[in-house]
């Protein structure tokens, strides 16, 4: 999740939730002016003109100052009507619902900007006026009178629109968490040169196998390209780096059904898992070394030719992964030491 990504979406998600509230204190300005209740109807008709302005601040990009504004609006406001009508009509708990939009918008100032939004001191500046308001409240009684069934209808209604509301908040933060992590794991497990997966990535993947029992008929190619030590030091690792990129543009063109690693520097990793035939694979990977010796880049000091000796080792029951992997690289290691440019079983 890039951070233009990250934007859009707190952007996008701040947005709903300035028109909800901008909805909500219209209807509160209607539900206290049937109330009689003035002072709250001039506090809602400075809220609506906050939330329309806000709709405005979160097209230039204000994120922040709407937060920091609508935190504020909602407290002064909250205080304000529950001195007016008391406890029972359950405004004082919309202070025990800011908290999560105040670590929602941490989590993206965090994201996007890598600053943090106090959403610590600003929950807590809550919770200390919604434990003010229980105690004051206890000793006085409300500015207006506000009758039974509609105080127990009021408090339904804000129980509803807390509960929905938290539960948006909630599930775009997990959300888009989730995709963040998931994202992140993605990159590390890819070499960012080759496409392949690191050879951390594919242990992880055999391993799993193992578990599951599924490695019978395995296969695996150790592969490490001739003399390429040579051609960064002559070249230069930009060179070097094209050349590694021919060579897993080869890789992954493969008869075989197999997964391909990169599994250090020069080195690179092939594991099939349907070996019906010995000779196939040893075929294949005959084929796959003349591929890599055909690749050539034509330099101003020569050409530069590549090629490869690969090591090939059969999973053998009661093998670990790492016992599997060992044989192929002594393999390939035994082709090095006796000419290179070899596949050897």
């Amino acid at each position: 999740m890039n951070q233009y990504f990250n934007v859009k979406v707190a952007r996008e998600s701040a947005k709903i939730v300035n028109v909800t509230f901008l909805l909500i204190h219209v209807v509160l300005f209607f539900y206290f002016r049937a109330l009689g209740v003035t002072p709250m109807c001039c506090l809602n008709i400075i809220s609506i003109f906050l939330y329309i302005v806000g709709y405005f601040w979160l097209n230039g990009g204000k994120l922040n100052v709407f937060i920091y504004l609508s935190g504020f609006e909602i407290l002064v406001h909250t205080v304000s009507a529950t001195i007016c009508v008391g406890l029972a009509c359950g405004m004082q708990w919309i202070l025990l619902f800011m908290p999560i939009e105040f670590f929602y918008t941490e989590f993206f100032s965090l994201q996007i900007r890598d600053q943090k939004a106090w959403a610590t001191i600003s929950s807590v500046v809550n919770l200390i006026f919604f434990l003010f308001l229980d105690v004051y409240m206890r000793s006085h009684e409300p500015l207006y009178a506000v009758p039974g069934d509609v105080a127990f209808v009021t408090r339904l209604l804000l129980i509803v629109l807390i509960f929905s509301l938290s539960m948006f908040l909630l599930h775009t933060l997990t959300k888009y968490a989730y995709l963040t992590e998931k994202k992140m794991r993605e990159k590390s497990a890819v070499d960012g040169l080759t496409g392949f997966y690191n050879r951390f990535e594919l242990m992880d993947e055999l391993d799993a196998r193992l578990q599951r029992k599924t490695l019978s008929g395995a296969w695996a190619a150790m592969i490490d390209l001739d003399n390429f030590t040579q051609v960064n030091e002559k070249y230069g690792r930009n060179i070097g780096d094209q050349v590694l990129m021919r060579v897993s543009d080869v890789l992954r063109v493969q008869s075989l059904d197999v997964l391909c690693a990169r599994w250090g520097g020069d080195k690179f990793l092939i594991c099939g898992f349907e070996c019906r035939d010995e000779q196939e694979v040893l075929d294949a990977m005959n084929k796959l070394r003349e591929r890599l010796d055909a690749i050539s880049f034509d330099m101003i000091e020569g050409e530069i030719r590549v090629q490869a000796t690969i090591g090939i080792s059969f999973y053998r029951e009661n093998d670990s992964v790492r016992q599997w992997l060992s044989t192929a690289d002594k393999k390939l290691y035994a082709g090095k030491y006796n000419g290179k440019n070899c596949v050897v079983n």
